[in-house]
């Protein structure tokens, strides 16, 4: 009798005991969230920038944008742009007279790049851009330019400015550069960098154009503001130089080499693809 009143309260006591526990908050660990991936500038992007251009006067080259600037010259005693003896009547010279012109304008447009970041600081790169500028300037005043002998026969005779082209503009129409850029992280989302290459656009002196080829060099600051998109402020100085038919006109100058010395201040907005995006694997729920 004794036993079975106490299997009774054992099995009692184990079942008040389970149900109690049932009602017990859980234990389990709490879910940790998985810390978000660091900041990388590896990646292609495309942007568009805007700013401006400007002439270096400080440079004396004997070019069509700076120092000396190069006229049209012809020989008045023939035909304009005739043919005097197996040489188009036309010839551009240095006129011997210091400018000291200035000129400037608006340039903008778009760009594109790629950016391989190396360490966690450095960043390595290319980029390329091309854009149209409004950037204009005028001859100086055609008095006292230096007059040359004529090559025609007979001789005697001197290559003068052409009037009607004396205070025409020279201007700049377009301008693109080819870059690669080296970058120092000095925060993860700030890139302060060095940047050179290859630079080409289309100079326009007098009534006449061409494309001019040349180089660059500048640098900058860009900052990522979101994972996508990053903001850019940006300066490059850029020499351009032409010379089309440079031995033509008897060697006096028929394409005289012309040089654009310039200036740019630009500011740009970018946005970055993430291609790591494309291999991620899905996150699956667990029930």
């Amino acid at each position: 009798m004794k036993k079975g009143l106490f299997a009774s309260a054992l099995a009692l006591g184990l079942a008040t005991g389970s149900a109690f526990a049932a009602d017990l908050p859980s234990r389990k660990a709490p879910i940790v969230e998985p810390p978000p991936a660091p900041a990388t500038w590896t990646g292609a992007y495309l942007g568009l920038d805007i700013g401006g251009i400007w002439l270096d006067n400080g440079n004396n080259n004997g070019g069509a944008f700076s120092g000396s600037p190069v006229v049209a010259y012809w020989d008045p005693r023939f035909a304009f742009l005739g043919n005097g003896g197996g040489s188009p009547n036309l010839f551009f010279l240095p006129t011997g007279v210091q400018s000291g012109r200035s000129g400037g304008g608006v340039i903008g447009g778009f760009h594109d790049g790629y950016n391989l970041q190396l360490t966690r600081s450095l960043v390595v790169g290319y980029e390329s851009d091309f854009g149209g500028t409004s950037l204009s300037t005028r001859n100086a005043n055609s008095s006292n330019y230096t007059l040359y002998a004529s090559p025609f026969a007979p001789a005697g005779g001197l290559l003068v400015p052409v009037s009607q082209y004396g205070n025409k503009q020279l201007s700049l129409s377009w301008l693109g550069t080819v870059r690669g850029r080296v970058g120092w992280l000095l925060t993860p989302t700030i890139l302060a960098y060095g940047t050179g290459g290859f630079a080409y656009g289309e100079t326009s002196p007098f009534s006449f154009s061409g494309t001019a080829t040349g180089w660059t060099v500048g640098g900058g600051l860009e900052w990522k503001v979101m994972p996508n998109w990053s903001v850019k402020g940006e300066v490059l100085h850029v020499e351009l130089t032409s010379n089309h038919n440079n031995n033509g006109g008897w060697n006096w100058g028929w394409g005289y080499n012309r040089t654009a010395s310039l200036n740019i201040a630009r500011v740009g907005v970018n946005y970055h693809f993430d291609w790591t995006a494309l291999f991620k694997s899905p996150v699956i729920a667990a029930y």
